[in-house]
Parts: structure tokens; C-alpha cells; sequence
């Protein structure tokens, strides 16, 4: 149990919509992805 970690999701204005992205739906994963990785990346740590 240890490994699981608390996810911190995005504000919801903060996520792409689909009228604001042209590509297919795994281009749209892979952008949201690393989008979110960047974010958590310069969140403080909460430990």
C-alpha cells in the first residue's frame, strides 16, 4: 500500500477540450499526459 499516491487533477478549466485540439484521440492522450506530468513535476512535494 505504500505505493499508492494521492493524484492531484488540474482545475477543469485547465483541461484541453476536444474543439481545441486537431489530431487523433492518442495524440490528444499523449499532449494531456505529459501536460499533467509537467504540472506534478512542479508541484511541491506534499511528504
Amino acid at each position: 500500500m505504500n505505493s499508492i499516491q494521492e493524484r492531484l487533477l488540474p482545475e477543469w478549466d485547465e483541461l484541453p477540450t476536444l474543439e481545441e485540439f486537431d489530431g487523433t484521440l492518442d495524440d490528444l492522450r499523449a499532449q494531456t499526459r505529459s501536460q499533467m506530468e509537467e504540472r506534478h513535476v512542479r508541484l511541491p512535494s506534499a511528504t
